[in-house]
């Protein structure tokens, strides 16, 4: 989750595919914030599946944080 300009927190879900699978790009990424860290070669059936749950979990802490995950995160009942 991430500060933005007018004071609202975002949920923000990164996966980082890379081909460099050591452990000090993991942690690095891992400790900047990233949900997951995928090495090559990875299928394409396991980013499809990282994604999904990556989009549930910010979809929760969507509504945790009383909002509408598909009225663009904005709090439930507003309008654009």
């Amino acid at each position: 989750m991430r500060d933005d300009p007018a004071g609202r927190i975002l949920v923000v879900q990164v996966i980082i595919l890379t081909a460099f699978g050591d452990y000090v790009s993991y942690a690095e990424a891992m400790e900047t914030g990233a949900y997951q860290f995928l090495s090559k070669p990875v299928r394409r059936a396991d980013i499809l599946a990282f994604a999904r749950i990556a989009v549930r979990k910010a979809r929760k802490l969507e509504s945790a944080l009383g909002r509408d995950p598909g009225n663009g995160g904005r709090p439930a009942g507003t309008l654009a």
